[in-house]
């Protein structure tokens, strides 16, 4: 089965019930999980808490999905936090590039006869 996993390895069922959090999106039921699900990302929560979570998530798709953009999220964040490359890496990769293809076939003839 599908599920999304946090920082400490715990796993929320992807499941389509949507009994509580009403087909995908969240609710009022989900008003006291939504401060911590954050946290619950994050592998911050334990004992009663992280056992609440969980049960909340086997039964909300909202709150999935709210998990699902979190990770979105981080890696688009990820992604963002590389370093970029060396400009002289990007022109020689363009050089290389421009060296590959073909010379256009207007090359030899004037613009304007």
């Amino acid at each position: 089965m599908d599920g999304i996993v946090n920082e400490k390895g715990l796993s929320a069922s992807l499941g389509t019930s949507s009994a509580v959090g009403g087909g995908g999106a969240m609710n009022k039921a989900c008003k006291p999980y939504a401060v911590d699900l954050s946290a619950y990302f994050d592998g911050e929560l334990e004992g009663d808490e992280l056992k609440a979570m969980e049960a909340h998530l086997s039964e909300c798709e909202g709150c999935r999905n709210t998990l699902a953009r979190f990770g979105k999220m981080r890696s688009a964040l990820h992604e963002l936090a590389r370093p970029p490359r060396k400009r002289q890496s990007i022109l020689e990769d363009l050089k290389a590039r421009l060296a590959e293809e073909e010379p256009s076939p207007r090359k030899d003839k004037p613009l304007i006869s």
